[in-house]
């Protein structure tokens, strides 16, 4: 053991001690006990020394580093200053799927570490042994440390209160903490409950002020061809020399039009996929690869380990027992023992006989057949699952399914034994085996494999039979916030904890978690389309907070706060629009007063909330206050990403479009189309970078543009864009219906009017037509949200047939619309006064054309109302002169 400082105080008190253990292996940081982290030398001569390279698969592993990093200079700049911040306690978040590359992003800062940092990853016992063993703040480092927490979500709350500690530790030490994980979101689950901007205690503040920047960095997908062309020849190459044969060589750019296309997939931008591509065309020529989605490339992978494992043994059990370890991410020689000798009782409850089942005396020799095949985590003394995720994933699901034919319902119950002893590490693998092949990843992706889904419902199943808190509580932790193959799970276990929560007698920890709780689920139903009960969901967690709130304001203020925001979007969901503008302007007085005593932490949250107002006040009609508000919320976010453009700029971009509207809406179209203009290039910027996160941002600005190139009579310009827009949406609401379906029927809506508009009134008809389909099936559903959508519909369906000259249509269509739009009028008339008076103009337009009498009846307390608001206006302004 080298030591740089040595001391005589044992306990390790008031001492800074750094301790590089063994060959560099591992820094330990603190005084004793210290805390230990893996570093990229250790784990690389893990990879490369202490465990052999024994199949092609290995070379998939991120930690082995086999191809230099390429496609991210820009990420690794932004580390680098985020690392010379003066700022002594720094968190910066970090997000993407499955193979993105986010770990072998963190293995190259940590390679490439200023001179006098130290640093590596921190695994989750060892947090476990730090937390339960002493505290962080008794550590402050000597030198300058970066930690990175891979998989986060998976430390749970313990990670949230070491944070905590370390934020109060000395002032004047560096130390960076980089999280690694699939997703991450401000509204809800593991890293909102993270960044929290209060622990609780009185006088204290959260974790918030830490962040930088506060929200997640979604790492964008690899783009240029060139990028991708080196990960599959640098991939090829490593093969061929594990093989000892000349490798594969890649076509020329524009000599294989197929592989140039395939290049261009969207569902090959990640370093992973591209990696595996490249060995499943070594194994079988290029042109079987071109056939495969993502998840087809990991089966076959896994289809080649599980001919590695047989050459070890043939033995059905065996098999099984490798997907355990899998499963598991890893088990214990003890843990290994204790399935050996259970499994086979549990198969047979299953009716699952296995011939060469060991018999417990042979269980040790069993063992030591596994370490030979799996290999030895020597930093764990654990059997290594088969990695990386996606191809330990898909050999499970291969096993289960084809080879041993188990039913759901079976393969739940092994799931279920299998997690009485490693239940964290088995949810976790359940949770990214339904992201990555619960459905499809990209279009054209095959979607056949429900299975994970159902093993997390068996085990929900068990923890309500048996009303086990601890169970659900560790579900929901490890459950993903925007995943939608996981929207259902996500609700019924955030549905059973509060019942459980509220069967038991509450303390104020209770009452917390209860509020926290019913926000979370609020947001999950609104994910599923349940507006009402997520309404009532919304509702309970404001009055929650509020009694919370009232006993310990500097606690629970900011929680308040934002469960003001979020009811005041349910309730506009389900079109109570005065009442979200009452909330609204309650969570902007909120963060108000927050960002005043702390504008660093608080002015993001406050420019949110003026965006979300600015949008409820022009709701009920109120647009000069709406524009007010947009134009303060663009300032705000326009200071905030000069200064941090990868967190805020996604941000800005979006206060940009709303600002846009609300121009518009006053009359003021050239500043509107420059606003939305600025809004299509930083969407399109963003969605170059990350295309699934910022693609429905990208066609919706398009959508905006189009209507703001309309009204200065840029035609051609506007149809262009229009277009755009509706190919983009299509293609969101083939994958997502319910999601992208309300999208997809205003683009076309406005398709058809700058169809007509040049001139291409069937094409425009048939749009306008589609559109009025798809919002009668909306407003049937929840009129007070989407019938002012049909309503307009119904208008440009109408002045689409006065174009065709089908005059009898047009009545049809502008009667609709109004019939539709009346009661909602006479519950907010300034809010659809234009509207109306519109539809009425072309409704008596095409009447006259039509030679038809109009239905005075419809119109009478219409017009009456349109007189009482005109009558209105008139006397504020003489009252103003």
């Amino acid at each position: 053991m080298l030591s740089t400082s040595q001391h005589a105080d044992v306990n390790g008190h008031n001492v800074n001690v750094v301790q590089i253990v063994g060959d560099n292996n591992a820094v330990a940081v603190g005084g004793r006990p210290a805390l230990k982290l893996i570093t990229v030398a250790a784990l690389r001569r893990k990879y490369e020394k202490r465990v052999p390279l024994k199949t092609e698969r290995d070379l998939l592993v991120s930690q082995r580093c086999t191809l230099d990093l390429v496609g991210r200079e820009r990420e690794m700049d932004s580390l680098h200053a985020w690392l010379r911040l003066e700022t002594p306690l720094s968190i910066r978040c970090i997000t993407g799927q499955g193979g993105a590359g986010k770990t072998r992003l963190a293995m190259e800062l940590l390679r490439t570490l200023p001179e006098g940092w130290q640093g590596g990853f921190l695994e989750t016992d060892e947090l476990k042994r730090a937390y339960d063993h002493y505290h962080a703040s008794r550590w402050p480092c000597s030198m300058p440390t970066l930690i990175v927490i891979d998989y986060a979500a998976t430390f749970g709350e313990k990670l949230r209160k070491w944070l905590l500690e370390l934020s109060y530790a000395e002032k004047g030490k560096k130390v960076r903490i980089l999280l690694l994980e699939r997703h991450a979101s401000l509204d809800i689950g593991w890293y909102a409950d993270l960044a929290s901007e209060s622990d609780r205690t009185e006088n204290e503040r959260g974790l918030a002020v830490c962040f930088e920047p506060q929200q997640p960095y979604p790492l964008p997908p690899l783009q240029t061809e060139t990028l991708k062309r080196n990960i599959l020849q640098g991939t090829l190459n490593a093969h061929a020399a594990f093989r000892k044969k000349t490798p594969l060589l890649l076509p020329e750019q524009g000599t294989n039009p197929e592989f140039d296309a395939k290049l261009s997939d969207p569902a090959w931008n990640s370093p992973l996929t591209l990696m595996m591509a490249a060995l499943v065309a070594a194994w079988h020529g290029l042109a079987h690869v071109l056939t495969l989605s993502r998840t087809d490339l990991a089966f076959e992978v896994a289809e080649h380990e599980v001919g590695r494992l047989r050459r070890f043994s043939k033995d059905k059990f065996f098999l099984l027992m490798t997907a355990a370890v899998t499963l598991c991410k890893g088990l214990d020689r003890r843990s290994a023992l204790r399935i050996i000798k259970g499994l086979p009782e549990r198969l047979d409850e299953l009716d699952l006989h296995l011939p060469q089942e060991p018999k417990c005396n042979d269980a040790l020799s069993f063992v030591d057949l596994l370490e030979n095949a799996c290999g030895i985590d020597e930093e764990r003394n654990t059997l290594t699952p088969v990695q990386p995720d996606i191809i330990g994933e898909a050999l499970v699901l291969k096993l289960l399914h084809k080879r041993f034919r188990l039913e759901q319902t079976n393969q739940g119950q092994l799931i279920a034994f299998l997690a009485e002893t490693a239940p964290a590490q088995v949810i976790e693998f359940s949770v990214r085996a339904a992201q990555d092949f619960s459905h499809g990843m990209h279009p054209g992706e095959h979607a056949a494999h429900p299975e994970p889904v159902a093993w997390l419902n068996h085990l929900i199943d068990i923890a309500e039979e048996r009303h086990d808190a601890t169970l659900l509580t560790l579900i929901e932790i490890l459950m993903p916030e925007h995943t939608v193959c996981l929207q259902e799970t996500a609700l019924r276990v955030t549905t059973a904890r509060i019942a459980i929560l509220k069967a038991s007698p509450e303390t104020p920890d209770d009452e917390s978690e209860i509020a926290r709780l019913l926000h979370n689920r609020a947001y999950c139903l609104s994910e599923v389309g349940k507006r009402e009960e997520a309404l009532e969901a919304a509702q309970k967690a404001v009055e929650a907070y509020g009694d919370l709130a009232a006993k310990n304001p500097n606690a629970y203020a900011p929680d308040l706060a934002m469960s003001l925001n979020n009811l005041a979007n349910r309730l506009s969901a389900v079109g109570k629009r005065e009442e979200a503008l009452e909330a609204a302007q309650k969570a902007v007085e909120a963060y108000g007063d927050l960002a005043t005593k702390n504008p660093d932490a608080y002015r993001p949250d406050l420019a949110g909330s003026l965006n979300n107002l600015a949008t409820f006040l022009s709701a009920v009609g109120k647009r000069e206050a709406a524009l007010e508000a947009a134009q303060k919320a663009v300032e705000a976010y326009g200071d905030l990403a000069t200064k941090n453009p990868d967190a805020y700029g996604p941000d800005l971009a979006g206060s940009l479009n709303n600002l846009a509207n609300l121009l518009s809406e006053v009359g003021k179209r050239e500043a509107a189309l420059d606003a939305a203009q600025q809004a299509v290039e930083a969407y399109g910027d963003l969605a170059t970078k990350n295309p699934d996160a910022y693609g429905p941002d990208l066609a919706g600005s398009l959508n905006n543009l189009a209507s703001f190139l309309s009204a200065v009579g840029k035609r051609e310009a506007a149809l262009d864009a229009a277009q755009q827009a509706v190919e983009m949406r299509k293609e969101l609401a083939t994958k997502n219906p319910d999601a992208y379906g309300p999208d997809l029927a205003m683009s076309l809506n406005n398709l058809a009017s700058f169809l007509s508009a040049v001139g291409k009134r069937e094409a425009a008809l048939d749009a306008a037509q589609q559109a009025v389909e798809m919002r009668k099936e909306l407003a049937t559903k929840n009129p007070d949200a989407y019938g002012p959508d049909l309503a307009m519909s119904c208008g440009v369906l109408c002045q689409v047939y006065q174009a065709l000259e089908q005059w009898d249509e047009a009545v049809q269509a502008a009667e609709e619309g109004i019939r539709t739009l009346f009661p909602l009028f006479e519950q907010h008339p300034p809010a659809f006064s234009g509207l109306i008076a519109a539809l009425c103009r072309v409704y008596l337009q095409s009447a006259v054309k039509a030679g038809r009498e109009p239905d005075v009846m419809l119109l009478a307390p219409i017009m009456k109302k349109l007189q009482a608001l005109e009558a209105e206006v008139s006397e504020e302004e003489e009252g103003v002169s």
